[in-house]
């Protein structure tokens, strides 16, 4: 497995059986941007608690509110897509050349 597949060269290409290009899961957000975004977001509840004046050290399980739709969409305009438009077109190109098929 690779992030990088067309800095292979033909001997290594050679070796791989099956060459499937897996999209993003989210339009130019990676795995790793879908787990800042779900950690960004859990945190909503935890500032609520804050604001409402709870003591961190005093916190309860009981205290803290479920995570919403909302806080999610508060996390997203601070968690940016890491992949270009210009970086999913190169992986597309290879795929188109190389990849044993499409998903």
């Amino acid at each position: 497995a690779t992030n990088r597949p067309q800095e292979l060269d033909e001997a290594a290409r050679r070796r791989l059986t099956k060459r499937l290009y897996i999209p993003l899961p989210s339009s130019g957000y990676s795995g790793s941007d879908m787990k800042n975004l779900v950690k960004e977001a859990s945190m909503g509840p935890l500032r609520e608690a804050l604001r409402q004046g709870i003591e961190i050290t005093r916190l309860q399980k009981e205290d803290m509110q479920p995570v919403t739709l909302q806080d999610f969409e508060n996390a997203l305009p601070q968690v940016r897509a890491s992949v270009s438009l210009n970086e999913l077109g190169i992986y597309e190109e290879w795929n188109k050349q190389f990849g044993s098929l499409s998903l």
